[in-house]
């Protein structure tokens, strides 16, 4: 991911349907690499809330997604798109996993800042702010997310979208 960042490239669409676990060598891959498109539905949970703004602005979207989807990993729970969370807050990830430390909830709150400049400008500096991966190991395994069909809020499709379940939100 840093490398498309260091070429002033973002992803645009990092979702947990777009994170795959490789079956020989247990790495997270980074699937869906077509042309970047801007999400055109606001209502995207993994959405930062500034995507038509200039590119220079734009390289954190990819940060807000990875720590939206990194919520949802822990809390088993997707968030609230970032048009909601304008005026609904987000449940914090330890109100709804005590397990995690306080440097983890931060990271990932941080990850998710509406205000594109309170994010870390790179994936890489974002990385930074989690603890250590065998600081990780006294975590539960990580939740099964179900995709509830029905819909906490209606959501419009747009045509240039494939429909998708609407998930319960958090």
């Amino acid at each position: 991911m840093q490398q498309i960042h260091d070429r002033g490239l973002i992803h645009g669409n990092i979702s947990p349907q777009n994170l795959i676990c490789h079956a020989q060598s247990k790495s997270i891959v980074l699937v869906d690499w077509g042309l970047f498109r801007l999400a055109q539905n606001s209502q995207n949970p993994y959405s930062a809330p500034e995507p038509f703004m200039p590119p220079e602005v734009r390289i954190n979207l990819d940060v807000y997604a990875l720590a939206a989807c990194f919520y949802t990993l822990v809390t088993g729970k997707i968030p609230f798109s970032a048009v909601t969370r304008r005026q609904t807050e987000l449940i914090p990830p330890q109100s709804r996993c005590p397990q995690i430390s306080q440097m983890t909830q931060d990271a990932i709150l941080r990850g998710m800042s509406l205000e594109s400049e309170l994010r870390p400008a790179s994936v890489q500096s974002w990385l930074t702010l989690l603890p250590s991966p065998q600081s990780l190991q006294s975590l539960p395994p990580p939740k099964t997310i179900v995709l509830d069909p029905s819909p906490v809020q209606q959501v419009p499709q747009t045509p240039q979208l494939d429909p998708i379940p609407a998930p319960t939100l958090s």
